[in-house]
């Protein structure tokens, strides 16, 4: 197997890699929306378990207990035949807090997984911007090399062109030549 087989089997696992990695992030995306859904009904379930003191001011839960007699004087008389009712504008407002409480933990859980993802796709520009520079910096070298193999080819070309000129414009013959010029004046 050569090079370029070998650099085409490696993209082809890269990409099945990040098709796994696509659908693993939307698995995360929807894990982190629902554990922000289970966040605010837990949340929503707790409230409903705390004590009244937290939600009114304490004036308006003794005057309640007084009206409806389950408490006087700190000790417990009775129990209301009837369940005491709340009011009902309280009950609204109290639910869509809730409601809208619970929303802003979903768009919070669906931020994180946005942010999360963003974060690994940032992670993995900055690795691909480093391997491209690296591969930018190899070929910046190569074709410097390349650059300087070629000015050294054309100064000994030159400087070979300019020693024939010189030897030409010598006119130096050959020993040969000398020979046959001397030959013929013998004769």
């Amino acid at each position: 197997m050569n090079a370029t087989q070998a650099i085409e089997v490696l993209r082809e696992e890269n990409r099945a890699l990040e098709r796994r990695t696509a659908s693993a992030d939307e698995l995360r995306d929807i894990v982190m929306r629902l554990e922000a859904e289970v966040e605010a009904a837990r949340a929503e379930r707790e409230a409903w378990c705390v004590s009244p003191f937290l939600f009114f001011p304490l004036s308006f839960v003794f005057v309640f207990m007084v009206r409806t007699s389950w408490v006087h004087l700190g000790r417990e008389t009775r129990r209301p035949e009837t369940p005491a009712t709340t009011p009902v504008s309280i009950t609204q407002s109290l639910s869509a807090l809730r409601l809208e409480h619970a929303h802003l933990l979903e768009e919070h859980g669906a931020g994180c997984a946005v942010l999360h993802r963003r974060e690994a796709e940032l992670a993995d520009v900055q690795a691909r911007e480093v391997d491209a520079r690296a591969t930018a910096d190899a070929l910046l070298q190569t074709t410097r090399a390349a650059e300087d193999r070629a000015t050294r080819a054309e100064r000994t070309a030159a400087l070979a062109e300019r020693e024939v000129g010189f030897l030409n414009a010598l006119n130096v013959r050959s020993p040969l030549d000398c020979l046959a010029c001397l030959s013929s004046l013998g004769s």
